[in-house]
């Protein structure tokens, strides 16, 4: 083996990345479900606001990145997936 690992340090770097693992898990927990819930709230205060329901549509597919009927905005397929998708 061109090169020695003594075995404590080994056991120091899993520690840790477990507890970088386990800071994220913990992150993704409680945060990540937030976001879903405003973004929920954000829709119905839109609905509170304008009772129209086709225009709250028009302007989330705007905000999305299409057009008012639902098409892609740009020429190119590939491109318009890639921005629909990353938000």
């Amino acid at each position: 083996m061109p090169f020695e690992i003594d075995p404590i340090y080994l056991v120091y770097l899993l520690v840790a990345v477990s507890a970088g693992f386990l800071v994220e898990g913990i992150y993704l927990l409680f945060f990540s479900g937030a976001s879903y819930r405003k973004t929920v709230n954000r829709r119905l205060k839109l609905l509170r606001n304008e009772p129209n329901r086709e225009n709250i549509l028009v302007q989330l597919r705007k905000e999305r990145g299409l057009t008012s009927t639902g098409n892609y905005r740009l020429a190119l397929e590939a491109l318009n997936r890639l921005v629909l998708q990353s938000g």
